[in-house]
């Protein structure tokens, strides 16, 4: 009898035990499933193998925190923040948590709160370089450049050799130029190169500040080598690159001859609808030039006004506007160097996160052929055929046009527009084939941009968007035409 007891026990253990060794080993399974979707970008998917997890381990704490950063990846702040939090109150002395709290208030630019997550998480780990980093970007965003120069200092002397130091280094390089110490900012900049002789935004960052002390000839070196490093996607490199051949044209009429060849734009809209179309040029705090679309809604007598998108003249991130913002129009066959350019005030502007993105310039002294455009209200038919106009980055000759489709709207009411664009058509106008306004250009891609690592937020600039795409979104005209009239812009 005790014979067959102790058989019968033999043959339930391993019954019991199997079920156990199989979720064991698939909660494995899935972290790692969920670790390569996020890391290839797939948050959606990510969130699944977290969500499975937590279904069968409620109170597996590194499930929840992965689950938070998924989250916070789709912009899904509320949830995010909800998951960062059950991780801390499941581990309390959890640093990386705390840390991806702070990276969703940066996203959310609640720049305090986020700071003091920060120091929480350096509270809990004192070597957690990613809080380091993260506390710097906060507190130069409210420029507290100082603590900020700590914060990086502290980031590298724990990781002086890691793979992030290149990126620390850069951070540091760019408070330097901030706190317009040049001569700093040069050096930290060549010791970020030393570690990481590839990374396009230190060769962008000293080409910035060689251009800053006049070093012209130096920084188009520079900029050449972060655009070869990176020819697709590095914005701010070729804005930059463009000014500085520029700048060095106009100082040197051998060097002009060269770069003064006319430019044909491209074809398939009208002269008075390329000279309704204006070049948006800025520069910002941190030396890098921006480019982007407006066009004319109104003029009276010499002055004209201009709209565009917020974001083309002002750093979403910061808060922070341009500190310097100039048009220039289409003329023909005039050579980039010899085309006029008109200095921009901003009439008036949108706050910052509030929809519609809209920002207007006043130009003034603007040739009489500058005329505002027309425009058609009412919804666009799916299906529509349109012509975009505008200043991509990837083509070095401004004034493109491109035939494209609106294929439909999105759930906030967006025009999709089929058509390759790229950075510098944000605030295009979209206009019919009888060449009258029904859109405007607002994002090239609905894109977020991945930090350099998921346990940061996303970049302070534009410099590493994406240039490129197949498609864009557009606001209707009926919404821009509306705040205009509220802003009594309109005759």
């Amino acid at each position: 009898m005790r014979f067959l007891q102790l058989f019968a026990l033999l043959l339930v253990l391993p019954m019991a035990m199997t079920p156990q060794a199989t979720i064991a080993q698939s909660i494995d399974q899935l972290f790692q499933q969920g670790t390569a979707a996020h890391r290839a970008g797939d948050y959606q998917k990510a969130e699944s193998k977290w969500r499975l997890i937590i279904q069968r381990e409620p109170k597996n704490v590194e499930a929840h925190y992965r689950l938070g950063r998924a989250l916070r990846d789709q912009g899904r702040f509320d949830e995010a923040i909800a998951e960062f939090r059950e991780a801390i109150k499941l581990k309390p002395s959890h640093s990386y948590a705390y840390n991806g709290l702070g990276t969703v208030f940066d996203e959310q630019k609640k720049f305090n709160e986020a700071i003091t997550a920060y120091r929480k998480a350096i509270e809990l780990d004192s070597r957690n370089t990613h809080a380091y980093r993260n506390l710097g970007m906060s507190l130069e965003i409210l420029g507290k450049l100082d603590e900020a120069i700590a914060a990086y200092r502290k980031a590298i002397q724990f990781a002086p050799n890691d793979a992030d130091a290149s990126y620390s280094y850069n951070l540091l390089s760019r408070a330097y130029y901030l706190q317009k110490n040049f001569d700093q900012a040069l050096a930290t900049y060549r010791k970020a190169l030393q570690r990481d002789p590839q990374d396009p935004f230190s060769y962008n960052g000293l080409g910035v500040t060689l251009l800053s002390l006049g070093r012209v000839a130096e920084a188009i070196t520079e900029f050449e080598r972060a655009i070869q490093l990176d020819p697709n996607n590095y914005t701010n490199a070729q804005n930059n690159l463009r000014e500085a051949n520029l700048t060095l044209a106009r100082l040197n009429p051998q060097y002009e001859v060269v770069y003064s060849q006319p430019r044909s734009p491209s074809t398939g809209v009208s002269d008075k609808a390329l000279k309704s179309t204006a070049l948006i040029l800025t520069k910002f705090a941190d030396g890098n030039n921006g480019r982007g679309t407006g066009w004319v809604i109104e003029r009276e007598g010499s002055t004209v006004w201009i709209v565009t998108n917020r974001h083309v003249v002002g750093d979403e991130k910061r808060k922070q506007l341009s500190k310097q913002i100039s048009v220039e129009f289409y003329s023909g066959d005039l050579p980039d160097v010899k085309r006029p350019r008109y200095s921009a005030t901003i009439e008036k502007i949108t706050d910052f996160d509030e929809e519609p993105d809209l920002a207007v310039l006043k130009v003034t002294g603007v040739p009489s052929d500058i005329q505002k455009f027309t425009y058609h209200l009412g919804k666009v038919q799916p299906g529509t055929d349109v012509h975009v106009i505008g200043h991509p980055i990837n083509f070095d000759s401004p004034w493109r046009t491109v035939r494209g489709t609106m294929t439909g709207y999105n759930q906030q009411g967006k025009m999709d527009i089929a058509a390759t664009l790229a950075k510098g058509n944000s605030g295009s106008p979209v206009i019919n084939e009888q060449e009258e306004v029904v859109g405007m250009v607002v994002e090239t891609l609905n894109n977020r941009d991945l930090a350099p690592d998921p346990n940061e937020p996303t970049p302070m600039s534009g410099s590493n968007l994406n240039a490129t795409s197949g498609y864009g979104k557009a606001y209707r005209i009926d919404p821009v035409i509306e705040k205009l009239r509220r802003w009594n812009l309109l005759k």
